[in-house]
């Protein structure tokens, strides 16, 4: 089978899979520098030209152009531009769930700083700062001051220092944002692919965004998720998710969809939506699976992924592994790129390569990026179990200066427990 797949941030790690599978793989990526050379065989400047001439096309992110993908007629895992709209526009989000009768906590949309900090002034209380768009993930902020004191502060210093960053907002939007009403509970995510008719491999997931352990420092994207399959009679996956059904079977969409909620006794609050292939989590996902890569993606594509068991591990544990400088682009530049390394032997199943390429037979660290050098997978049908699998390849890897967090899945037992007294799960 020839398969096209475009990544726009050049992880490719999901294409090799493929490829070992025995099937061709042609790889575009709009990075000018891509990562994984000399790894995957084939990548490509021009997508559009190679398109007519594949069997399926697979996107592991927002959707490229919705309109160019229909016209080449080739079964495809892609998101649409509805789905995309819901991740990037919050607002539009936040009223679409509320119309397929989600629970939504107060938001309110800006695109001027000076009115952002008039509206707290006028309504106190905890508020959460969230760009909208692909802007950086560092712009997040949580306030913890009911008077909004320190909500305040941070919009003062984006006006002051932030404002003309264009490398920090979202290149189409520019500076466009919302507050959104902070509420207490546990955060978590529901998620599964839906293959155009119904769901397949529903699951339960805790992401951990930021740099240190115990969940500080700068947002990073992700450092590390914690994984769980559960059953379509989960109240949880009842109550959010499955009340996508309908919105989903309106707009054509192939790929990967997850709602990312605070849960408290009473309410599962939806913050947002990822539609696409989320990472780190479609690497444990496509460990856990009991599917081989390709065939996955084409039921994915083709209406049939709900056809098959999915999981043959009840949990998975992804971890993102750095290196020197990581995640600031300068700095792991001058100290972490171009570093040699080396994987565990017999391990490397469990290793899903990212900011890497292959030079002379040996691994490398890329020359550009930000030191996102691999994902680490461990899947196991009890979390400590997948967590040790994890954790032991990461020890035994061969990576000078390997930055990760060692408290992933940590809290989750704790919080499995409290989601069950409340009926959750």
């Amino acid at each position: 089978m020839k398969i096209l797949f475009l990544s726009p941030d050049s992880s490719f790690s999901l294409a090799k899979r493929i490829e070992d599978e025995g099937h061709t793989v042609y790889c575009w990526t709009s990075e000018k520098e891509p990562y994984q050379r000399g790894i995957v065989k084939n990548i490509i400047k021009d997508w559009k030209t190679v398109a007519p001439k594949v069997d399926l096309i697979i996107t592991d992110d927002v959707v490229l152009n919705d309109k160019v993908l229909k016209e080449i007629g080739k079964p495809t895992v892609s998101g649409n531009e509805l789905f995309n709209k819901l991740e990037n526009d919050r607002l539009f989000g936040k009223f679409a769930f509320q119309k397929a009768g989600l629970t939504t906590s107060d938001c309110v949309r800006f695109t001027d700083f000076k009115k952002a900090m008039e509206f707290v002034k006028a309504n106190p209380g905890r508020w959460v700062f969230k760009a909208n768009g692909q802007a950086a993930r560092t712009l997040g902020f949580v306030a913890k001051d009911e008077s909004g004191k320190d909500m305040l502060e941070r919009l003062a210093f984006y006006e002051q220092h932030m404002k003309t960053n264009k490398k920090l907002w979202d290149k189409k939007l520019g500076v466009d944002f919302v507050l959104e009403r902070a509420v207490d509970g546990i955060e978590i995510a529901c998620g599964a692919y839906w293959d155009g008719k119904d769901f397949a491999g529903l699951n339960l997931n805790w992401e951990h965004k930021r740099l240190g352990v115990g969940n500080v420092g700068i947002a990073t994207g992700e450092m590390g998720t914690a994984i769980h399959a559960i059953s379509s009679s989960t109240r949880l996956y009842r109550d959010t998710l499955a009340k996508l059904k309908p919105l989903l079977q309106s707009s054509p969409y192939h790929s990967y969809v997850d709602l990312n909620m605070i849960v408290d006794k009473d309410n599962a609050y939806v913050l947002e939506i990822t539609s696409r292939m989320g990472w780190p989590i479609e690497a444990a996902l496509d460990s856990m699976s009991s599917i081989r890569t390709s065939e996955r993606y084409v039921r994915l594509a083709t209406n049939s992924l709900h056809e098959r068991p999915f999981f043959k591990s009840e949990w998975g544990i992804a971890l993102t592994v750095g290196t020197f400088g990581f995640p600031y682009e300068k700095a792991y530049e001058e100290f972490g790129a171009d570093q040699p390394f080396s994987l565990p032997k017999g391990k490397d199943r469990q290793v899903y390569l990212y900011a890497a390429d292959k030079v002379n037979s040996h691994l490398e660290t890329s020359p550009s990026g930000e030191g996102l050098v691999m994902v680490v997978v461990g899947t196991a049908d009890s979390l400590e179990a997948a967590r040790d699998k994890a954790y032991g390849v990461v020890d035994d890897l061969d990576l000078p200066g390997k930055m990760y967090r060692t408290d992933i899945g940590e809290k989750v037992k704790e919080q499995v427990t409290q989601l069950k007294k409340w009926g959750w799960l």
